[in-house]
């Protein structure tokens, strides 16, 4: 009725693509190496963990929050694979797994539940419990992974026993009449005792090896194509790269040609400027325009002169009307000032002549 397994980091990666059904690099769906899977009812398998993280995700950032073991051969995941009896009806099944899930969630903790998938579209309907074993270190206050201390020998032992009891509480509770036993010993129907589980387990584990094996050949072929590819790319690259240092080369031959070909305009230019300058000398002392040239710069020369001395008599005119502003402007105060004092004057020799009369 129920088995458990554990695994490392690396065989979980492939496992919990089975769980989701996902595919491998030949477009086929992950599975156990004595599974068939109906592809018709695939899609009616669900997942009862609540979170919608993906799963390798969960289980990286869920070891980033917990000690672990910095070794390939730590067990990170642990899952619980419990199928349905027989005798419990197929409209009851959700609700059958719903319950196993509940008390698989609070034995191991909600926070270390990575996926909880039912398998409706195998032989036996069934539900992978899968987490992340992690328990509470006293002696240095932490949180570490440990699968044998998650699930030791004795939790083993009882497991199937909590398990029915759990079972037998729930039915009880609904009052269903139809029977929900996962204690019985080996049938015909294939429900196994306790060493029948722990050798299915180890037919499980040794397919699961197998599958994870296939799955690293494929992914090694498709890797030994891709680096075909990427030689492929190298050595066009290096054709590109032969090319494009032609082309440079070319390019720097191109530009010593242009510096060669600037450097004799620039002669050039030098040596028209020294024509241009010896023309000009030789324009200027030719008998016929010297004359004229001669007077052209003496015009030239008296009219300079006449407007520098015009310049200076404007500024002596200037300063002449300033100076007699300023004149005209202190005669001006000192007659107001005459004329103020004058006043009182008056007015006193007015009172004078009243006196007398």
């Amino acid at each position: 009725m129920a088995h458990y397994a554990k695994y490392t980091k690396g065989s979980a990666g492939s496992l919990t693509r089975h769980y989701e059904r996902a595919k491998n690099s030949k477009g086929e769906y992950i599975k156990f190496k004595n599974q068939e899977i109906d592809l018709e009812r695939t899609h009616l398998n669900y997942n009862l963990a609540p979170h919608q993280q993906g799963q390798l995700e969960f289980i990286k950032d869920r070891l980033e929050n917990v000690h672990c073991l910095k070794r390939d051969d730590v067990k990170v995941m642990c899952d619980w694979v419990v199928t349905v009896p027989e005798t419990v009806p197929e409209e009851h099944q959700r609700e059958f797994f719903e319950r196993v899930y509940q008390h698989l969630e609070d034995k191991y903790g909600k926070q270390n539940v990575v996926s909880a998938y039912v398998h409706m579209d195998e032989t036996t309907p069934h539900l992978h419990f899968a987490f992340i074993p992690v328990v509470y270190d006293k002696k240095k206050d932490r949180e570490k992974v440990s699968a044998k201390e998650c699930v030791t020998r004795e939790d083993l032992k009882v497991f199937h026993t909590e398990l029915q009891e759990v079972l037998d509480q729930w039915r009880e509770q609904k009052e269903y009449e139809f029977e929900c036993d996962v204690l019985n010993g080996a049938t015909e129907n294939g429900n196994l005792t306790i060493e029948g589980l722990k050798a299915k387990e180890l037919e499980n584990w040794n397919a699961l090896e197998t599958e994870v094996l296939n799955d690293l050949i494929d992914q090694n072929n498709e890797m030994g194509g891709r680096l075909q590819m990427l030689q492929m790319d190298v050595e066009s690259l290096s054709e590109e790269r032969e090319s494009l240092s032609k082309g440079i080369s070319e390019l720097k031959a191109i530009e010593r040609a242009l510096e060669k070909s600037i450097s004799a305009l620039e002669g050039k230019m030098d040596a028209l400027k020294g024509d241009q300058l010896t023309l000009m000398q030789r324009f200027v002392e030719n008998p016929k325009i010297k004359p004229t040239f001669d007077t052209y710069c003496r015009n030239m020369s008296e009219r300079a002169t006449r407007e520098k001395d015009e310049r200076t008599e404007r500024k002596s005119v200037v300063g002449s009307l300033r100076y007699y502003e300023e004149q005209i402007e202190q005669m001006r105060q000192q007659k107001s000032s005459s004329f103020t004092a004058e006043k009182p004057q008056k007015s006193h020799h007015k009172s004078s002549r009243e006196e007398r009369r």
